[in-house]
C-alpha cells in the first residue's frame, strides 16, 4: 500500500485545422524519422475521434514493420505484426486508441505535400475509413521534422 510518483515527459500539443476537422498532435511524432535517414520510412497512426466536435487526436505512431521496403526516395509499408500490435493497443486501452491512418516521411527537400503515390494511397485509406464514417488520414513528415496531416472526408 504505497503511492509512487511517475514522471512522464509531456510534449506541447499542436492544434491544426484540416478540412472541417481539428487535428491535435504533439511534436514527438517525428522521432522515428531521424533514425531511418537517408531512407523514407513510415507506419500507422493511433489515436481517437471526437465525432461531435470533429476533433482527431493523434496519440502515437507505430514504426515501420520489418517487411517494409525503405529507400531514399520511396517507401512501401509492410504488414508483419502490425494487425496484432494495433489489436493489443486497442485491447489495453479498451478501444480508446485505434488505427486512425498512415504516416510516412518524404526525402530531403521534397516537402510534405501529397505525391501521386500518396493520392492513390489516400483513395484506399478513404475508402476503408469511410465504411465507418471516418476521414482518411495520411501524415507526411519531411527531413527537418515538420509534418502535415492530410485528411479526406468520409462520403
Amino acid at each position: 500500500m504505497e503511492i509512487t510518483c511517475v514522471d512522464i515527459p509531456v510534449e506541447p500539443i499542436i492544434i491544426q485545422k484540416v478540412s472541417s476537422w481539428t487535428v491535435c498532435i504533439d511534436n514527438a511524432l517525428h522521432r522515428f524519422r531521424r533514425f531511418r535517414l537517408p531512407n523514407e520510412t513510415g507506419g500507422v497512426l493511433l489515436g481517437s475521434y471526437d465525432m461531435e466536435r470533429k476533433l482527431l487526436y493523434i496519440v502515437d505512431m507505430l514504426s515501420s514493420p520489418p517487411d517494409s521496403e525503405e529507400w531514399p526516395t520511396s517507401y512501401k509499408r509492410g504488414c508483419i505484426g502490425l494487425a496484432q500490435a494495433v489489436r493489443e493497443i486497442q485491447d489495453r486501452t479498451l478501444m480508446n486508441l485505434e488505427y486512425i491512418g498512415e504516416w510516412h516521411s518524404h526525402p530531403e527537400g521534397s516537402g510534405t505535400g501529397m505525391s501521386k503515390i500518396d493520392d492513390v494511397a489516400m483513395k484506399e485509406i478513404k475508402g476503408e475509413m469511410s465504411k465507418a464514417g471516418l476521414p482518411g488520414l495520411i501524415l507526411i513528415i519531411e527531413s527537418s521534422g515538420s509534418y502535415t496531416p492530410h485528411l479526406s472526408e468520409a462520403e
